[in-house]
């Protein structure tokens, strides 16, 4: 028996053939939008996608999230179609925290983050406020971007930088 449309009733939209397998935390309140053909695998680590009050989160169609995934959107945050992202990976527009102590009770201001069409980004990568990964870049294991990345690269390391084939 497939039990998606349980796990994922909060969300405004649930295209078709959508997959919730495992654990999916469906939280915020704000808009989650989730596109045809998607996969979302809690079976072994929970799936968590926030959206707050205001925030907007896209999945788009074709996308596969493994288990660990953390997706935060507090204004917007959008996934293209046919992206992978790999086991506890997080793309958040908000770091939801200031960095000085002496304004700890103040948010930071939101910034949109954006995956092209065919982003996969490796296990434990993160992407930050900011971001926008234009079509088919691939982060590998680890790294942590918060900037624009040209299309078709692949990002290594911390700093991360590209590698050439």
């Amino acid at each position: 028996m497939n039990l998606t449309w349980l796990k994922l009733w909060r969300c405004t939209k649930v295209g078709a053939r959508v997959r919730a397998l495992g654990s999916v935390y469906v939280v915020g309140g704000g808009r989650i939008e989730v596109g045809d053909d998607v996969c979302i695998d809690g079976r072994v680590v929970p799936v968590e996608l926030h959206a707050g009050p205001r925030g907007v989160l896209r999945i788009g169609n074709g996308c596969v999230l493994e288990g660990g995934v953390s997706l935060e959107a507090e204004e917007l945050v959008e996934l293209g179609p046919r992206c992978h992202l790999g086991p506890f990976t997080k793309v958040m527009d908000n770091h939801f925290h200031p960095i000085c102590p002496e304004r700890r009770h103040e948010r930071p201001t939101s910034k949109p983050v954006h995956l092209g069409e065919g982003v996969r980004l490796g296990a434990q990568a993160i992407v930050l406020p900011g971001a926008a990964l234009e079509a088919n870049v691939t982060l590998e294991p680890g790294v942590v971007i918060g900037r624009h990345v040209k299309a078709g690269l692949t990002l290594v390391g911390n700093p991360p930088h590209a590698v050439h084939p």
